[in-house]
């Protein structure tokens, strides 16, 4: 069977960023179809674009485990609220509530209520770093409390932003 990921960038960023290529070339070894979209005007994002976007991918390939970073994590989250179906879901450095310094992503947070409305629908895996300058300390734990899943607070990888992750590997049946 083949098995295809979706992994969706933040605020800011691209295809190219952070873990993204490594992530996806491990990935393509073990058999994986993997995509990693670029999403329009990534500095000034818009909830009904990116989805666009992302409904067009998948669209391609097929149902996949989504795996946003950041701001790529709401997406994923909205993609499901918006009917998409995703076996897995893995959010990495994804925030849980509006913050001023980034007003241009107020669009992306779902409400509590959506939150119960997709809990059941998918797994879920969350990633945070115990010193991320975006994220409040207990971003993770409320993911998980809102949708399930299994948190991971890694220690001292800010915004997860590195050039490998092979903590996520694990989570992917690799």
């Amino acid at each position: 069977m083949n098995k295809v990921v979706y992994i969706l960038h933040g605020l800011g960023a691209d295809s190219h960023a952070n873990w993204f290529p490594w992530l996806k070339q491990e990935l393509k070894n073990k058999g994986y179809t993997v995509a990693v979209p670029d999403f329009p005007c990534s500095a000034m994002p818009k909830l009904d674009e990116w989805l666009q976007v992302l409904h067009s991918v998948m669209g391609q390939y097929g149902e996949g485990i989504l795996i946003g970073h950041s701001l790529g994590g709401l997406l994923a989250v909205q993609y499901l609220l918006s009917g998409g179906k995703a076996p897995k879901v893995i959010l990495a450095a994804t925030p849980y509530a509006k913050f001023p310094l980034a007003p241009e992503i107020d669009g992306f947070f779902p409400t509590v209520q959506d939150l119960f409305e997709i809990k059941n629908l998918t797994e879920f895996v969350i990633f945070q770093s115990d010193n991320d300058p975006y994220l409040r300390p207990d971003d993770g734990a409320k993911w998980v409390q809102a949708l399930g899943g299994k948190l991971t607070v890694l220690p001292g990888q800010g915004h997860l932003l590195s050039e490998e992750f092979p903590e996520i590997c694990q989570f992917l049946e690799v």
